[in-house]
């Protein structure tokens, strides 16, 4: 099966059952709560670790990755880099937490 069809001067254009990859409305993955974790790590990657905190808070209050374990251990790791020592230990409980109960 070809994927591109080539007429004479005219761009390339799909054809066929791959259109509908060409149509993909990627703002939709946008809006999926883990790419909005993994945004937020980038945002403290770029800002700095309290702009990163301020996102990821955003991300668990929705409550959709309220159970999942690597958000609070990025919470934690946000905590640890702002030397907030006392809040890394609540961060850390809720990853291991949320792991062992994705593990049984």
């Amino acid at each position: 099966m070809r994927l591109f069809m080539r007429k004479r001067n005219r761009p390339l254009r799909p054809t066929g059952d791959r259109l509908s990859r060409f149509t993909t409305n990627w703002c939709e993955f946008s809006l999926r709560p883990v790419v909005r974790l993994n945004r937020a790590v980038a945002i403290a990657m770029r800002d700095g670790s309290e702009a990163g905190l301020m996102h990821i808070d955003a991300v668990l209050a929705d409550g959709e990755l309220a159970n999942y374990y690597l958000a609070h251990s990025a919470r934690a790791e946000m905590y640890r880099r702002l030397g907030r020592t006392a809040d890394v230990g609540t961060g850390i409980k809720g990853a291991q937490i949320h792991r062992d109960r994705r593990d049984q």
